[in-house]
């Protein structure tokens, strides 16, 4: 995921999320299929106030130019310092694709500038929006929008009730427990990672050294995302191995699939809180 400090224009997102900028249907869609580029809906969505500050698109083996892709959008109201709370800004994320493999999705979410970092708000909080590939789509992608953006209150009032709340060491544990199966897990299940739950909490920076929730939760959701953590792997016969690392996450779905659940386990924790 590319980050830019500036609006990102329509000449540059070629550089980082090309397949936005596809211009007719992919071969493979019916002739029942509404396309409307994603050009068209940023240019709608930059009427309205919104503009491009984020871009990636999905890796495949054979790239086509209609893959997956996702764009995180902030409104001119974010620009200015004042809009920005606790370092952090709220934003608007939209995912789609033009080879039917995913409809436009919006979801509410929010930019932490001390690492460069973008959270995926969950469905919990602020209920993401599906909008199918019809005849509409612009001006229905336009209303959830601004029904996404309208909500930005209830993110921050949550960023600042996280950090009201001081967790204990069990708690912190617990939390780094929950998110380290969400990441590592299989299918089935199974966990075989030599990383260990507590390598979760690993502090970056000194903004993330308080015990708080928000504190605690930035800590665990960029150690899940960005990556960059090792450990040495035991062997079968309980000598020590090679040593692994993890990698930072890429996948477009598995990104906000992650983010979203960490997100509604912090939620979760903060209930049991009061």
């Amino acid at each position: 995921m590319f980050h830019s400090k500036t609006p990102i224009s329509l000449e540059e997102l070629v550089n980082y999320a090309p397949s936005a900028l596809a211009t007719e249907k992919h071969s493979s869609r019916s002739s029942r299929y509404g396309f409307q580029s994603t050009v068209e809906v940023i240019r709608a969505l930059q009427s309205e106030g919104f503009e491009i500050f984020s871009a990636s698109e999905s890796h495949t083996k054979v790239s086509d130019g209609y893959q997956k892709h996702m764009l995180r959008f902030r409104h001119a109201a974010a620009f200015s310092q004042q809009a920005i709370v606790g370092g952090v800004v709220p934003e608007l994320v939209m995912i789609n694709a033009m080879d039917g493999s995913a409809c436009y999705k919006l979801m509410g979410g929010i930019f932490r500038f001390v690492c460069a970092n973008g959270m995926v708000v969950a469905d919990s909080l602020i209920q993401s929006i599906r909008i199918r590939h019809t005849v509409n789509l612009v001006q229905d992608v336009l209303e959830a929008s601004v029904s996404i953006a309208s909500q930005t209150t209830d993110v921050l009032n949550t960023m600042d009730s996280w950090k009201a709340l001081t967790l204990t060491t069990g708690e912190q544990s617990a939390l780094a427990t929950a998110a380290h199966y969400l990441r590592f897990a299989d299918s089935e299940g199974r966990l075989n990672t030599a990383i260990r739950p507590e390598q979760l909490l690993q502090i970056r920076r000194e903004e993330d050294r308080g015990s708080d929730l928000w504190s605690t939760h930035n800590r665990i959701q960029e150690n899940v995302i960005k990556g960059g953590l090792t450990a040495r792997a035991v062997t079968p016969s309980g000598g020590r191995g090679r040593r692994v690392s993890t990698r930072e996450v890429r996948e477009i779905s598995t990104d906000v699939k992650l983010n979203q659940a960490l997100w509604t386990l912090s939620s979760e924790l903060a209930k049991l809180k009061g």
